[in-house]
Formats: structure tokens, sequence, C-alpha cells
């Protein structure tokens, strides 16, 4: 009987030394709630943006202000979603039938196929 009170009270005392010493983390609180990202090119307001966590490409283009008139809005997925630390770049329609492009932003295709190069 002295036996089992012992081990009784040994365990006890285990049980209670390992109280507080276990704290649960929260997955939820190491996801920030906003991110960084950098929009270039044919936006208004090119420039490092705040924007929330898990935000599409088309809120990056609200928050610098939207397209210019020369923005190539096809080539671009509006819903794409934007990571933290991407910069993204909205190139310029290239007009190919008159032979006018950006030195800029230009493929090395698109500078071979002008005349004279």
């Amino acid at each position: 009987m002295k036996r089992t009170m012992l081990y009784a009270s040994m365990l006890f005392f285990f049980l209670a030394s390992w109280t507080g010493r276990y704290t649960p983390v929260q997955l939820d609180m190491s996801r920030p709630d906003t991110i960084q990202s950098e929009i270039r090119g044919e936006v208004i307001s090119p420039g490092i943006y705040e924007i929330p966590w898990n935000a599409s490409l088309e809120t990056l283009v609200q928050e610098a202000g939207g397209y210019t008139k020369a923005a190539d809005v096809s080539a671009v997925n509006p819903a794409s979603q934007i990571k933290d630390r991407q910069v993204v770049t909205i190139r310029p329609v290239t007009d190919s039938d008159t032979g006018q492009v950006s030195i800029g932003s230009a493929t090395l295709k698109e500078l071979t196929s002008l005349p004279g190069i």
C-alpha cells in the first residue's frame, strides 16, 4: 500500500511539473495580414504598395491608379495571385504593323524585326 501511494504521489508531482510548459502555437498568427509588392510599367503610379495577403493583380493595379492607355491588358491575368515582394511589370502595346517598337521594353525578336537592324 505504501509503495502504491509513493508511485501515485510521484506520478502526481511529475504531471504537475509539466503543467504550463506546453503552449500551443496558433498557425493563423504566422501569416501576415498584408504583403508588399512592386508594380512597374504602364500604370498610373508605379511603385511599391502594401496590399492584403492573397490579393490579386487587379488589386495591385487599382492601388497603382489603374492602367495607362498604352498598357497591354491582354497580356496580363488580373486574377493571378500576388506574392510577397513580387515585382510585376505591365508592358505597353507594341504595334508591329507600323514598325513602332518601344526600345526600353522590346524583346530581341521585336528589335530584330525593325528594318536595318
